[in-house]
């Protein structure tokens, strides 16, 4: 389902960043059918679902846990890998997965975190964004209660452009944080660096590696074409340093 949208939207949609993180439909077979509750072939998904690849099941389940749901998991995805902002190791005596309560919700159970504030410092970036995610079960099923209570799926993107800018917006649903990251400047330049390490297959050495070519890739109103013509174009695609041995 996933590389069925991306190559949809570059080839034949819009071929912009944003409709990754917005489209409102997408490419199902029968065996996804019948897990979503929807046709075949291009779908209109349900509204919940709309933040493109966000609602993918493909996505849901890779961040969750194997019984259960996981907001922190699926804040470290938009975290480090749609907004490249990585998390300093956790200290050794962090807090492992709270305690399943069948009278609570995943989203109480994790709110520890927030009230610990030896763990607030970094769960405030990631629980609050995975709390968007909450209305997905471990393997992507859409739910609106759990445990027999209502499931809130309000969150908050705090300095999504660099920790510590002092910046905050809410949500109240998964589109709603889709059409935030699809509009940041932050996520678009994370994509260019994503683009660049798979075709590299590499981490860059310097930020100025990739820096032109997230440039670039923002000023074209996020055409994913130009980020990959950007990247096969560089200096440091086309030519390798070799190193000299004695």
């Amino acid at each position: 389902e996933t590389p069925a949208l991306f190559e949809h939207v570059v080839f034949e949609g819009t071929g912009r960043f944003d409709e990754l993180l917005t489209a409102n439909y997408s490419f199902v077979d029968a065996t996804l059918a019948r897990h979503l509750g929807t046709g075949t072939g291009r779908v209109e998904v349900p509204a919940i679902r709309a933040a493109g690849l966000l609602g993918h099941s493909s996505v849901l389940t890779s961040y969750a846990h194997s019984d259960q749901s996981s907001p922190v998991k699926r804040g470290v995805f938009v975290r480090e890998h749609l907004l490249c902002q990585e998390f300093p190791t956790p200290p050794a005596n962090a807090g492992g997965v709270p305690r399943i309560d069948p009278n609570a919700t995943t989203r109480e159970r994790f709110r520890q975190h927030s009230a610990d504030p030896s763990c607030r410092a970094c769960h405030q970036y990631m629980d609050e964004v995975g709390f968007g995610f909450e209305g997905f079960d471990a393997i992507g099923s859409a739910r609106s209660v759990e445990n027999g209570n209502p499931i809130d799926t309000t969150g908050e993107l705090r300095d999504v452009e660099a920790f510590g800018a002092g910046t905050k917006s809410t949500f109240t649903t998964l589109p709603q944080l889709g059409a935030q990251l699809a509009a940041s400047r932050r996520a678009k330049a994370c994509f260019a660096t994503m683009v660049f390490r798979a075709t590299h297959g590499r981490l860059e050495a310097e930020a100025c590696a990739v820096g032109p070519i997230a440039e670039a890739f923002i000023r074209s109103n996020g055409d994913v074409k130009e980020a990959f013509v950007q990247t096969l174009a560089s200096d440091q695609f086309l030519h390798r340093s070799a190193e000299v041995k004695p």
